[in-house]
């Protein structure tokens, strides 16, 4: 039995959280002890609370201005100052203290690139979970997110963002990366997607576990008008065009989740078709959208994306971060989505549904594998990866003294 720190930093949507909660309990069935470090406690609480589930603030690294188009993973480090090794030194030392002082034993990092930091400092083993992106193939410099980008930009970047991790972990005492790939050593990774959706390209030799998603929440139940349906599912500055655009598509029945979009702005662009539209304020099942729905609208989230391409249900993405973007080119590039470019505008919305008109994506109709039993997956290879530091220790002893306590007395000393 393991203490094991579930870690969330970089990733603070629904999607990291709804992952952490499967992880842990297929952890927990296999009769662990965990905990979990998140970006944003208040969003946490509501889905881990009637879990039992103890966490706590994960130390963060602020953004800082990016001196030019980010083009890497490295370059995302950089953009939250690992240039810095006075910033990036406090946090690592803050990820330190919180993996000791609640006796960790194993800590597993979803977006977590400084949690890795401190688990290394900590003496602990990690391993990095997620969908591909923010566990890059250890190449030097790691691959650009688009192609003919320039390699000596890329090798200048990175060589600034090692230097200033190295100098952290030599102030540390411990041992220095030859490569900023060597923080994603493969062999402590795993990979919670499927090939076709690794936004570097399937990886040789890589084991891919299967997208791990939360499939809670309400039954769809869509509008009675309209013949086509198209489930929404946005965040950001383009819900607004987009919903103006689906109104004035008399065909469509809509129904829409929306997270953040203000009632009034709603009723505004839905405005004399409200016979063709329903808004769920809590998530919706993916499953019982998919098994109805002629076309989805997302922001291009792995988890939705995933379960549209295991569908043969198209996608229309209107990313608003990298990671989204890449996963759309993704299933664009085998025809199972489009992308919305921005800035959106009616023109292009109407394009991207037209594109999809009379027919479902037939590049998928895959047979999805239960996201339960993706959990449980990984839960064994971590157990694999947990196992040999027991054997060599010799024992199984160490225990989490005071769980939510310890954590809740951690949160008080590091904010005092």
């Amino acid at each position: 039995m393991a203490n094991i720190l579930i870690a969330c930093e970089l990733g603070g949507n629904l999607g990291h959280l709804s992952r952490v909660l499967l992880l842990a309990r297929s952890l927990r069935a296999r009769g662990h002890r965990v905990a979990a470090a998140v970006r944003d406690p208040r969003a946490a609480a509501g889905l881990f609370g009637p879990e039992g589930l103890a966490f706590v603030a994960s130390p963060l690294l602020k953004p800082v201005s990016p001196r030019g188009p980010i083009g890497s993973y490295a370059g995302i480090l950089a953009g939250f100052g690992y240039s810095d090794p006075e910033r990036l030194g406090s946090v690592v030392a803050a990820w330190k203290a919180l993996i000791s002082r609640t006796r960790t034993d194993f800590v597993v990092a979803d977006h977590a690139p400084t949690a890795l930091l401190g688990a290394r400092a900590a003496g602990v083993v990690a391993v990095s979970v997620g969908t591909g992106f923010e566990n890059p193939p250890a190449s030097t410099p790691l691959p650009g997110f688009y192609s003919g980008i320039d390699r000596e930009a890329l090798l200048a970047t990175e060589a600034t963002v090692l230097s200033g991790v190295n100098r952290v972990l030599a102030t540390l005492s411990v041992p220095t990366l030859p490569a900023l790939g060597a923080l994603f050593d493969p062999s402590k990774v795993v990979l919670a997607t499927l090939p076709v959706l690794d936004p570097y390209g399937p990886r040789a030799g890589a084991a891919y576990f299967g997208p791990l998603y939360m499939d809670e929440g309400e039954d769809a139940v869509w509008p009675d008008a309209g013949s086509r349906r198209v489930f929404v599912y946005l965040k950001g500055p383009a819900v607004d065009t987009v919903l103006r655009t689906l109104a004035r598509m008399e065909d469509l029945c809509v129904l829409a989740y929306l997270p953040g979009f203000a009632a009034s702005e709603y009723a505004q662009a839905t405005a004399g078709s409200e016979s063709r539209f329903r808004r769920s304020d809590i998530p919706v099942r993916i499953g019982s959208v998919l098994a109805d729905a002629d076309l989805v609208i997302s922001n291009g989230g792995h988890g939705l994306a995933a379960a549209c391409f295991e569908a043969g249900v198209p996608l229309a993405a209107v990313p608003n971060t990298m990671e989204q973007r890449l996963t759309g080119e993704r299933l664009a590039a085998i025809g199972a989505a489009s992308i919305v470019e921005g800035p959106v505008r009616e023109a292009r919305v109407v394009r991207a549904v037209e594109r999809w008109r009379g027919s479902r994506c037939r590049a998928a109709r895959l047979r999805g594998t239960a996201t339960v039993q993706t959990a449980d997956r990984i839960a064994a290879r971590i157990d694999e990866l947990w196992r040999p530091i027991t054997d060599i220790n010799g024992s199984d002893t160490q225990y989490w003294r005071g769980s939510a306590g310890d954590l809740l007395t951690f949160r008080i000393a590091i904010e005092e």
